[in-house]
């Protein structure tokens, strides 16, 4: 179940009579390495199927109780829920991404290593070095697996507005002073759902994105207040109607 790239890494070392000791540290490394993500992939599908679960349940909850239609809940199987999991939004996947972030940290490694022996760096050195590569690489995955259930979470959504035959919503970023430029001129979009595609004009639309969407409903456009943070971080609410620009005036 390996990853077949590691498997003819693994076979092409096993042809070779003899192996350097570079060699030999650059395997044993990359062994640790493909044996994490393995396990950091597996572990998660789970998580994420869990997320989209959870997620599908309380946007059919919340759309029954907005539109006001008698009904009941809908039930997810488990293809559904492996669909959402693996689908590509933004022409790449969380897999693609997971795999990519891992071929540059063992492209780092093995150039870091070798660099670090020709320079004579002794072992805490070689060490510190490794060190920042990983974190470099733990904050990618970080950023990746937040974007990730920001995905699954407004997919969830989606799916529940072509269930419910919902035609419009509305594209709602966060308020407060980090969200991004893409999302503050996103803001208050209305968009067709039918034309609704994650990653272009439907959240999310970059690493690290924490924007969502409502079902737009004519009569309830103005209807309510929305959550917004001051420049301290402190919760407050504010006009429903209240735009990006108004909300930065503030």
């Amino acid at each position: 179940g390996m990853d077949k790239t590691y498997q003819e890494y693994l076979q092409a070392l096993g042809k070779k009579k003899y192996i350097t000791r570079m060699e030999y540290l650059q395997a044993y490394l990359r062994h640790d390495v493909e044996m994490l993500f393995y396990k950091v992939e597996n572990k998660l599908y789970d998580k994420f199927s869990d997320i989209y679960t959870y997620s599908y349940y309380t946007s059919n909850y919340n759309l029954l109780q907005t539109l006001g239609i008698p009904g009941t809940m809908l039930e997810l199987d488990e293809e559904d829920i492996k669909n959402a999991v693996n689908g590509k939004y933004a022409n790449t996947s969380f897999k693609l991404s997971l795999a990519g972030n891992k071929t540059k940290l063992i492209s780092e490694i093995e150039t870091s290593i070798p660099q670090g022996f020709a320079r004579g760096f002794n072992v805490n050195k070689l060490n510190d070095i490794v060190n920042i590569k990983t974190a470099n690489s733990r904050n990618r995955n970080v950023a990746l697996t937040r974007t990730e259930t920001d995905y699954l979470c407004n997919k969830a959504n989606l799916d529940q507005y072509k269930e419910f035959g919902v035609e419009k919503y509305q594209y709602l970023a966060t308020l407060d002073m980090r969200t991004s430029d893409m999302c503050r001129d996103m803001d208050g979009y209305i968009g067709l759902v039918s034309q609704a595609s994650q990653g272009v004009n439907f959240p999310p639309l970059h690493v690290n994105c924490r924007s969502t969407t409502i079902p737009y409903i004519e009569n309830l456009q103005n209807f309510g207040d929305r959550v917004a943070k001051t420049a301290k971080g402190k919760t407050f609410t504010v006009s429903r109607r209240m735009t990006q620009e108004q909300y930065i005036k503030k």
